[in-house]
C-alpha cells in the first residue's frame, strides 16, 4: 500500500516495486517527482572544471595573462607620460610668453627713452650717433645678459644698474646660469617689478646661489639673450646664418636693406661691408631679445652666455669685450669680432621653446 502523500512511481514513469522509501522522501513526505534527481556540490562543480586538488592555471595561461596586463599597463603609462609632457610644454609656453610680453615693454621703451647726453651744437648725424651709443649702453646695463654687462662701467648713469650692482655686491652669484639670473633680475627689480605676475612654480634657484631664475616645465632655467644676431630659428628676426649656423654675409646685407634697426633711424651705424672691407661686419638689422627653454631634451643647443663660459671661460670675447656696446660685433682694442651669439651648436636647439616662435605651436 502506498503511504498517503506519495505517488506510485509507475505514475511518474518508473517501474513498480521497492519500498515506500523508493516512492517518497521519508523525512518530508514530499513526492519524489518534485525532488531533484542530482544534488550538485561545490566539489562537483570544481571537479567538473578540472579544479580539484593538484590542478590550476597552466604556465602558458599565466604568461598570457601577465603579457596582457603588461601591455595594458604600458598603454596607460604611455598615455599618462604623453599628457604630462604636453602639460609641461604648455606651462613653459605660458611662462615664456609672459616673460616676452614684459621684456618687450622694457625693450621698446628705449625707442623713446630720454638719454643723459647733450646734443646742443652738434650736427644732426653726430647727435644721432651720440644718442644711439647712449641707448645701447643703457640697454646693456639695464637689460644685462651677463654679469659683465651688469658691473662694467658705462658712460651713462642708470639707477637700475646701481640697484643691480648692490645686489651683486651683497651676494656673489655663480656663473653657470648667469643669463637666466640676469633675466629674473631685470623683471623683478625697481618700481616696475613684475614678481607678483609669476607663480611660485615658475621660479627656482637651480644652482643654489641665492639668485633665482624663471624655470620651465621641466624645472630648468629659462635663459635669455638681449642681442642674438646669429639666431637660426626665428619668425620675428632676420636670419643671417645658413643651415650649418655659419654667418652668411649676403643674408646679413639683405637683412640690413629690408629690416633695418628702428633704434637707429638716422642710419648712423649702417654698413653693407663684406669681410676684408672697411667697416665690416654689415649692420644694423632689427634684433629682438630671445627668451628660451631647452625643451624636453634639456639641450639648449645655441651659442649663449652659459655655453661660452663653459667652453671658453671668462676670457671669451663675449665676456671680455672693450669699447662701446654694439649688438653686431665685440670690440677688442682696434679689432672687431663678429657677435655669433644665438648661432646653433649641434641640434639640441630644435625642440627649444622660445618667444621667436610662440605662434607656431612648438
Amino acid at each position: 500500500m502506498i503511504p498517503a502523500g506519495c505517488i506510485n512511481r509507475n505514475e511518474s514513469g518508473t517501474p513498480e516495486g521497492g519500498s515506500a522509501a523508493d516512492w517518497c522522501d521519508p523525512e518530508r513526505q514530499v513526492p519524489q517527482k518534485f525532488r531533484p534527481v542530482f544534488r550538485l556540490t561545490s566539489k562537483d562543480v570544481f571537479a567538473s572544471r578540472g579544479w580539484g586538488r593538484g590542478s590550476g592555471f597552466t604556465l602558458t595561461e599565466l604568461l598570457v595573462a601577465v603579457a596582457i596586463i603588461g601591455m595594458l599597463a604600458g598603454m596607460a603609462l604611455g598615455v599618462y607620460s604623453a599628457v604630462r609632457e604636453q602639460a609641461r610644454v604648455a606651462r613653459t609656453r605660458a611662462t615664456v610668453a609672459k616673460i616676452h610680453r614684459l621684456l618687450m615693454e622694457r625693450y621698446e621703451s628705449f625707442l623713446t627713452r630720454r638719454v643723459p647726453v647733450s646734443a646742443v651744437g652738434l650736427p644732426p648725424r653726430v647727435a644721432a650717433l651720440e644718442r644711439l651709443l647712449a641707448i645701447r649702453e643703457l640697454m646693456r646695463v639695464e637689460m644685462p645678459q651677463s654679469f659683465r654687462d651688469m658691473i662694467a662701467a658705462a658712460p651713462v648713469h642708470s639707477p637700475l644698474q646701481e640697484a643691480y650692482r648692490r645686489r651683486y655686491s651683497q651676494m656673489r652669484p655663480s656663473p653657470e646660469n648667469q643669463s637666466a639670473e640676469c633675466l629674473f633680475l631685470i623683471l623683478t627689480t625697481g618700481p616696475d617689478s613684475a614678481r607678483d605676475q609669476f607663480a611660485d612654480y615658475e621660479i627656482g634657484d637651480t644652482d643654489g646661489d641665492g639668485w633665482p631664475e624663471f624655470i620651465d616645465g621641466w624645472g630648468r632655467p629659462i635663459r635669455f639673450l638681449r642681442w642674438a644676431p646669429c639666431l637660426i630659428d626665428s619668425d620675428i628676426q632676420p636670419r643671417v646664418v645658413d643651415a650649418t649656423g655659419t654667418f652668411n654675409v649676403d643674408l646679413a646685407i639683405e637683412a640690413v636693406k629690408h629690416n633695418y634697426d628702428p633704434f637707429d633711424p638716422w642710419k648712423v651705424d649702417y654698413s653693407l661691408a663684406r669681410e676684408g672691407e672697411p667697416n665690416y661686419p654689415p649692420r644694423s638689422w632689427y634684433l629682438i631679445p630671445i627668451v628660451y627653454s631647452a625643451g624636453a631634451d634639456g639641450e639648449y643647443g645655441i651659442r649663449d652666455i652659459e655655453y661660452v663660459y663653459a667652453s671658453e671661460g671668462s676670457q671669451a670675447v663675449e665676456l671680455n669685450w672693450t669699447g662701446p656696446s654694439n649688438p653686431f660685433y665685440f670690440q677688442q682694442g682696434t679689432s672687431r669680432q663678429l657677435n655669433r651669439l644665438g648661432a646653433p651648436v649641434g641640434s639640441g636647439w630644435v625642440d627649444n621653446i622660445h618667444n621667436h616662435r610662440l605662434g607656431q605651436g612648438q
